[in-house]
């Protein structure tokens, strides 16, 4: 995200409140955007999630790459215009 590395993780949960999460580097504040099951929907290959954060990745788009990784772009948006965007790879750890 913008123009520089970033730890994310990513939880879900199909029956509790989910999340998506930037670990700021060297800070110990996070951001962090919540979602139900109800927020998903899904268009052929493509997830398509709407958080609840009003201006943190308010909006998932994610594609499965294999059965342990994912990549996708989010991007914030508020009141008609774009605040931020990023793109991102999630591997699943165990």
């Amino acid at each position: 995200m913008d123009n520089k590395p970033q730890l994310l993780s990513f939880a879900a949960y199909p029956d509790q409140q989910s999340n998506f999460t930037r670990h700021l580097n060297g800070e110990a504040y996070v951001n962090s955007s919540t979602f139900m099951v109800t927020d998903i929907s899904e268009d052929g290959s493509v997830i398509h999630i709407e958080t609840k954060h009003p201006t943190f990745a308010n909006q998932l788009l994610i594609n499965r790459l294999g059965s342990s990784q994912l990549h996708g772009y989010m991007y914030s948006g508020r009141k008609g215009q774009t605040l931020q965007t990023g793109e991102f790879w999630l591997l699943r750890i165990e």
